[in-house]
């Protein structure tokens, strides 16, 4: 009695086995070929920016974000950085005139941050840090939308009539790769 009630749990377990195993290579029958395709299939979402989307089978997909253009600027014309699809400021442009206090401001996507802000340094020629702050958003940071953001920097006189203004993304995991920055240069205005 024992050994046919240990056979029939032993049946039981093995088709539970091959239906899960079913369940799981039978996914991989289905033809993925694109980010979409592989999020909705439930595969797994790598946070980079942008999202990388990995089937088991090994094949990455990535997430095609919109560039989208800049607005037009009244006094100063933006000069290109690179980022803008990543991180834009309205209020400083490279080699403009700063002075203390120095707001900063513009948009970034949700991934530059983390927990809604992110550091921003405002350097001398020699590497010094002469203000540092984080900046911060009320938006929904959790998001792959831009999100506007604001700090304001208090500094003393600068050693060096140029600088640097860096706004770092926000990188919890201490990870190398994950880092990122916009540097802007900047003069300082002569008292």
């Amino acid at each position: 009695m024992n050994s046919t009630r240990n056979n029939l749990i032993l049946l039981i377990c093995a088709v539970l086995g091959i239906g899960v195993l079913y369940l799981l290579y039978s996914k991989e029958d289905t033809i993925i070929s694109s980010f979409e395709e592989c999020k909705a299939a439930g595969y797994a979402i790598i946070e980079t920016y942008p999202e990388q989307c990995k089937t088991p089978a090994g094949v990455t997909f990535v997430h095609e974000v919109p560039k989208v253009p800049l607005p037009p600027t009244s006094t100063t014309t933006p000069v290109t950085t690179g980022k803008e699809d990543i991180i834009r400021v309205d209020t400083v442009h490279a080699n403009q005139i700063i002075q203390s206090p120095l707001t900063v401001s513009g948009n970034a996507r949700g991934p530059w941050f983390f927990e809604a802000s992110f550091p921003v340094e405002l350097l001398d020629a020699n590497g010094k840090t002469i203000a540092s702050k984080a900046a911060t958003t009320n938006g929904n940071w959790m998001s792959e939308n831009f999100v506007p953001f604001s700090v304001t920097l208090l500094f003393g006189t600068p050693a060096t009539s140029d600088g640097t203004l860096v706004l770092h993304k926000d990188n919890p995991s201490g990870d190398p790769k994950r880092d990122d920055s916009l540097r802007i240069p900047v003069r300082f205005m002569a008292e």
